[in-house]
Formats: structure tokens, C-alpha cells, sequence
């Protein structure tokens, strides 16, 4: 073990240890730009990186510009956002929990949100995808709230474990099946 020492008192401190995610990170960011450069660029029909460059630049309503303005930079983008919110959404979960294998489906949350967009699907006689994006947020917080509700009931403050004991709850509540009636 590499040990420090100060020049006052001579007190034997260790030394820090190199930040490995440091380089880590700064690939990930690299890699990052360098897919979101490429990507307008890939599709169905392929199209070089001037005319990406003059979609970008100077675009003007044509042929090749008008697939990379209005399709493909949108999707990239688009891709940015949802793969932010999902990291970070995944984040907050682990974190609250305290528990790093935490995600949304113990918690319930995907559960009680698929339940809402097939109740709104068959009693509401919803139709549009707009509609099923509402009914999956409703039902999200809903199952949120369930959670929460469910883990502080009781005389003893709400700790990580109460949570992820009412997040199962609540995940197996729209999963359950109704009993048959014993026969006889």
C-alpha cells in the first residue's frame, strides 16, 4: 500500500488511488459523438457525410437532406433523450433503494403501467399510441405512489427494504390471476 506522508507531524496517510472511471467515462462520451455523427448517416439508404454536413449547414429541401433534417437527426436525437432518462430513471431507482439490482420492475412500476394501457385499451376503447403513452405515465405514478403509500404504513420509518417488500406487492397485484371456486 502506497502511503503519503504531510509535512506536519509526519502522519502516514494513504495515498489515492487512480480514478479508473475517469478514462472510462471519457470514452463512453467519445464513442458518443462519434455514433451520433455517423448515425444520420446510416439507413435504409445510405448517404455520405458532405451531404450530412449540408443537411446540417445549409439544408435545403431536397432528395438526401431532407432524410438526415426531418428523419434521421431527429431519431439520433431522440435516441440521446430516451437513453438519458432511462440511465437516469434507473439511477434514481437503485439509489433510493440503496439496493444496485433494483429496477422498475420490482418496484411494480412496469406492471401497473401495462395494466392501465390495456384497461384504457379495453374499457376506454383507446386507439392512438398518444393515448397509450398518458395511460403507461398514469399508471406509473399510480404505481409509485402504491409504493410509496404501502412502504410507510406501519409504526417504523420506511427503509430501502419496506420498499422493495411494497414494490413486489405491487408488482404482483396485476400479474394475479383470480382463483378458481373448488368444486364440489
Amino acid at each position: 500500500m502506497d502511503v503519503a506522508t504531510t509535512g506536519v507531524g509526519h502522519v502516514a496517510v494513504p495515498a489515492a488511488a487512480p480514478d479508473r472511471r475517469r478514462p472510462v467515462g471519457l470514452l463512453c462520451v467519445l464513442l458518443l459523438v462519434v455514433v451520433s455523427v455517423f448515425s444520420p448517416a446510416i439507413g435504409t439508404q445510405s448517404v455520405d457525410l458532405a451531404t450530412v454536413w449540408r443537411a446540417v449547414t445549409d439544408y435545403t429541401d431536397s432528395g438526401d437532406q431532407w432524410i438526415v433534417h426531418d428523419l434521421r437527426i431527429p431519431r439520433t436525437l431522440l435516441g440521446i433523450v430516451v437513453g438519458v432518462a432511462l440511465g437516469l430513471s434507473g439511477a434514481l431507482i437503485q439509489g433510493i433503494t440503496r439496493n444496485p439490482l433494483a429496477d422498475s420492475q420490482i418496484l411494480g412500476i412496469d406492471g401497473v403501467a401495462g395494466l392501465f394501457v390495456v384497461a384504457s385499451i379495453a374499457f376506454l376503447g383507446l386507439r392512438s399510441v398518444l393515448s397509450y403513452i398518458w395511460f403507461a405515465f398514469l399508471g406509473a405514478f399510480v404505481a409509485m405512489v402504491l409504493v410509496f403509500l404501502i412502504g410507510a404504513t406501519g409504526r417504523t420509518a420506511m427503509t430501502p427494504v419496506r420498499m422493495l417488500l411494497a414494490g413486489v406487492a405491487v408488482a404482483r397485484w396485476p400479474l394475479r390471476s383470480p382463483r378458481s371456486s373448488p368444486s364440489g
